[in-house]
């Protein structure tokens, strides 16, 4: 009697045990939570995309991979098989793509939606929803062929910008700039002393005399209209000169003609006074040229007369 109540409590045991190690794995397997699942499919390349990888929904954690396979109906397309959690219903809007976790590598399914659709996906009977799987170039061959080719092109790109000829090239400028901003800081070096003497060389001039200068300039400018009218005056004067001279030819060639050289000595002392003119204002344009414009010089005083300075002695 004892020995078949042992019994009897080994198997209770035994069932119990087993009773609680099956609820374990059912709690740890996530059949506590809420899941459906949804199909992806594509007809390219899914990577080294693996079962249990994360599934996120905008970057937040919402279910995993539980299979992937090919599809029975067309075999070039693959079947990808997600626990998706119930509180994240997805819509006709939903769309798909692999992406990559950090510095890790690891590659996992990315939910997008951005509402334009709140429509449920469709199903077909007893069979599960599908959503299209976007071409991703996130480790896959054709962009790693692709990366490839653009770093042999930028090598072969640096190889012909880089070759000996460029390099000596280069050099030569970079020493070109070396030189120059040496004899930049030398320039540099040397403002300091520039500057005191450019002071010096302006310290050195007169003020004096350059306001008198200026000041000459200034009266100048004023007198010249009246120099202007001085030298129009000249002119007239020549002009009535030279009349005179045409009409004293003309007296004189007709005196000697008509009256028979009665009136000759009164013509040439006419023409002996006006001879005389001309040769003091001819004289007076050979040492004062510039009394043209600047008129008549003033006559230095003489002795006893004011401003009289007697010359200096050897």
């Amino acid at each position: 009697m004892e020995n078949r109540a042992y019994a009897l409590a080994v198997g209770i045991f035994t069932i119990v045990v087993g009773l609680a190690t099956a609820a374990s794995f059912w709690w740890f397997s996530g059949r506590t939570e809420r899941t459906y699942d949804v199909l992806l499919y594509t007809d390219g390349s899914v990577g080294s995309l693996n079962e249990q990888a994360a599934v996120r929904f905008r970057g937040i954690r919402a279910g995993r991979v539980t299979d992937i396979d090919l599809d029975p109906e067309t075999p070039r397309r693959i079947l990808i098989r997600l626990r998706v959690d119930a509180s994240l219903q997805l819509s006709r809007a939903t769309r798909a793509r692999l992406a990559t976790q950090g510095l890790t590598g690891f590659i996992f399914v990315q939910l997008e939606d951005d509402g334009s659709d709140p429509r449920p996906l469709e199903t077909v009977g007893d069979e599960l929803p599908r959503l299209p799987l976007e071409k991703s170039n996130t480790n896959t061959t054709e962009a790693a062929i692709n990366a490839l080719n653009r770093i042999r092109d930028v090598a072969d790109r640096l190889t012909l910008v880089l070759d000996d000829q460029n390099l000596g090239n280069l050099r030569t400028s970079l020493e070109h700039v070396a030189a120059s901003t040496r004899h930049l800081d030398a320039t540099l070096a040397q403002a300091p002393a520039l500057i005191a003497k450019a002071d010096s060389v302006i310290a050195r001039f007169d003020t004096d005399k350059i306001d008198s200068m200026l000041s000459n300039v200034d009266r100048t400018t004023r007198e010249l209209p009246a120099t202007l009218a001085t030298l129009r005056s000249t002119l007239v004067s020549l002009e009535t000169l030279t009349a005179r001279w045409e009409a004293l030819g003309s007296d004189v060639q007709t005196r000697l003609i008509g009256d028979g050289g009665g009136q000759l000595g009164g013509t040439l002392e006419e023409l002996r006074r006006t001879s005389a003119e001309l040769s003091a204002l001819i004289a007076t344009l050979e040492r004062n040229p510039q009394s043209l414009l600047l008129g008549r010089p003033k006559a230095e005083p003489g002795p006893g007369e004011s401003g009289y300075v007697p010359p200096a002695r050897n």
